[in-house]
């Protein structure tokens, strides 16, 4: 994923490489430039990068909209960059946990829009499974899939979702299903990614987030040890 990053920071004006029309540059996971870049002078290369897209032109607006999304677990690591935490405290629109109306109907206007249904009872127990943490989204969202690959027609059922795992159990289930298929040479290269996959980001080890892993534990002769 910072490959990408590592190739804006190298430009010292990006802004140029963007043409006289108005863009927009989004970065939906923002939180990641501190679990998944350890180097702070590429940390900081990026953001700068960022704040001369926005204010680049003379005008107050700039010729390009930066939208960052942010989790408020990781605000404080923002403040280590001067123009970013002057940035924030300008601009920024907060955004609270979604209602229960608010997430019955991010899981049932999507497949409705696409001409799909649920079993009578089957939003109401999602609704229930994902609860009210943080962390349920994700989790939500891959037994929605899995439900799907299930469905009945056009129907999404209780019976596809409980044989997907549901929201707790749906992603391992996905996970010891993909490992299943694989030879066992190839179960020892992907064993060591598991728990690399959403563990602690480095230096925030109360802070949790999705990682990107590295290539070595793919590689033939790689230790299977995490």
């Amino acid at each position: 994923m910072f490959g990408h990053h590592r190739l804006i920071a190298s430009r010292a004006h990006p802004i140029r490489l963007l043409g006289r029309d108005p863009q927009y540059i989004g970065k939906i996971i923002f939180e990641e430039l501190f679990t998944a870049c350890k180097d702070k002078t590429q940390r900081k290369a990026f953001v700068d990068n960022l704040l001369y897209a926005a204010s680049a032109s003379g005008a107050h607006d700039g010729p390009t909209m930066v939208v960052l999304t942010l989790r408020a677990d990781f605000y404080a690591q923002c403040f280590e960059h001067d123009g970013l935490r002057e940035a924030l405290s300008q601009r920024q629109a907060t955004i609270g946990a979604m209602s229960a109306d608010e997430l019955r109907r991010t899981i049932t206007e999507p497949a409705h829009q696409n001409g799909y249904d649920f079993e009578p009872g089957l939003v109401d127990l999602l609704l229930h499974d994902a609860g009210d943490e943080p962390g349920a989204l994700p989790l939500l969202s891959h037994a929605l899939l899995e439900t799907w690959k299930r469905r009945d027609g056009r129907m999404l059922t209780l019976a596809g979702y409980q044989a997907s795992g549901g929201v707790r159990g749906a992603i391992a289930r996905t996970a010891d299903s993909t490992l299943a298929r694989l030879t066992e040479a190839q179960q020892a290269m992907a064993q060591p990614l598991a728990p690399r996959s959403h563990g602690g980001p480095h230096g925030l080890g109360h802070l949790r987030t999705g990682r990107t892993a590295s290539k070595g534990p793919l590689s033939p002769g790689a230790s299977s040890s995490p």
